[in-house]
């Protein structure tokens, strides 16, 4: 893990490539692959989601590289009216680290060493599937991302929305936390 600065250092270096400055706000939004369905049914909520955010934002999205429709999933996305960057050739970690939130499905753990340097994390817990988290060993079906912070995770898009509001109007604070 890189230390302090250099987050910062790799932070800019990914805005810059991706034409974004300090002031843009992005929020890098992870599916998973598997089950397949869970990306197809969570995407057209969230893009319905962040059509109706009030706030300008730009989306990086990322979709599981070995996902059977991610080129489906890409071409739905980005024909919305959700303001995007293509960071599908960033380094995933090193996109995390320049976001100012990350959204991802609880599957993923490329979140986890973003979190580490304060970049919030919002997790999808939508469409509800306790008994797989509870099957994947999760005790309570609560992944460990969100222990003790259980409002990070989020069950429908709206959720999403509402995390984002959170995060911009104290992201100082949050990423200090």
């Amino acid at each position: 893990l890189p230390d302090e600065a250099g987050a910062v250092s790799i932070r800019n270096k990914v805005r810059e490539k991706l034409g974004l400055t300090e002031s843009d706000f992005l929020v890098t939004i992870g599916f998973g692959g598997d089950p397949a369905e869970r990306a197809l049914t969570q995407l057209p909520q969230i893009i319905a989601a962040l059509e109706a955010y009030e706030d300008s934002l730009t989306v990086a999205w990322r979709f599981h590289p070995k996902h059977p429709q991610k080129d489906q999933l890409w071409e739905t996305a980005t024909k919305s009216k959700v303001p995007f960057v293509d960071a599908t050739k960033e380094n995933l970690e090193e996109l995390n680290f320049a976001s100012n939130i990350v959204v991802a499905d609880w599957g993923n753990t490329d979140p986890y060493k973003a979190l580490l340097y304060g970049v919030p994390i919002v997790t999808m817990l939508f469409p509800d599937d306790i008994q797989r988290r509870l099957d994947a060993g999760y005790p309570d079906g609560v992944p460990p991302i969100i222990f003790g912070a259980f409002q990070w995770g989020v069950k429908s898009a709206n959720d999403i929305r509402m995390r984002l509001r959170y995060v911009r109007s104290a992201e100082a604070q949050l990423r200090t936390y």
